[in-house]
C-alpha cells in the first residue's frame, strides 16, 4: 500500500449516528432538473429538531445520495408533483412556485423517511428513503402515519433463482 502523507494527523471518524425513520421538517438544499427524463432531483437537510443540520458535515457533502429524492413532472405524475409543490408552499411562508426550480432552494417541506430493504451484490442492505412529503405543520403536530418498511430485497426460490417480492412478500 502507498504511504499516506500526514496519516498521523488524520482524525479518526467517530461512531455514525443514523437518523430514525419518521417525519422531519427538511430544508431543500439543492435542486437539479433533468428535463430529458422530466424530474427534479432534490437534496435536503433536516431543518428542525435534534437532527437539524445532520447532512451539513463532510460526510453529508460527500454522500448526496443519502439525502435526496426525486419528483417527476411527467404527465402521468403531475398530481404527485402538485402535491409536493403544495407541501412546499404550505411549509414556506411567502413562497409561491413559479417554475423557477432554483427558488425551491432554502424552502422547507415535511418529509416522511421510511426504511427500505434492498439487495446489493448479494447482500441485504437497509437505508432510509423519502416515502412522501407533507406540510411542515403536520410534522410538528404529529399528524401523519408512518408507512411499513418497504421490502425490495431479492429472494431465492427453491431452485436458487432470484425472485423479487412485492411489499406483501407475494412473488406474483
Amino acid at each position: 500500500m502507498q504511504k499516506i502523507k500526514d496519516f498521523d494527523k488524520v482524525e479518526a471518524s467517530g461512531d455514525f449516528e443514523s437518523i430514525e425513520p419518521g417525519a422531519y421538517v427538511a430544508m431543500i438544499t439543492s435542486v437539479e432538473d433533468h428535463p430529458d427524463k422530466q424530474y427534479l432531483e432534490i437534496g435536503y437537510d433536516i431543518a428542525e429538531g435534534e437532527h437539524a443540520g445532520m447532512y451539513s458535515d463532510d460526510w453529508g457533502k460527500n454522500n448526496l445520495w443519502a439525502h435526496r429524492f426525486m419528483r417527476s413532472y411527467k404527465d402521468s405524475a403531475l398530481g404527485f408533483f402538485k402535491r409536493f409543490i403544495n407541501d412546499v408552499e404550505a411549509s414556506t411562508p411567502d413562497f409561491k412556485f413559479d417554475f423557477n426550480d432554483a427558488r425551491l432552494i432554502t424552502c422547507k417541506v415535511g418529509i416522511i423517511l421510511q426504511n427500505e430493504l434492498t439487495t446489493y451484490n448479494g447482500e441485504d442492505k437497509k437505508h432510509l428513503v423519502v416515502f412522501n412529503t407533507l406540510p411542515a405543520d403536520k410534522v410538528r403536530s404529529g399528524d401523519f402515519k408512518m408507512p411499513k418498511v418497504r421490502d425490495k430485497r431479492e429472494r431465492r426460490d427453491s431452485y436458487g433463482s432470484a425472485t423479487d417480492l412485492d411489499d406483501d412478500g407475494i412473488p406474483f
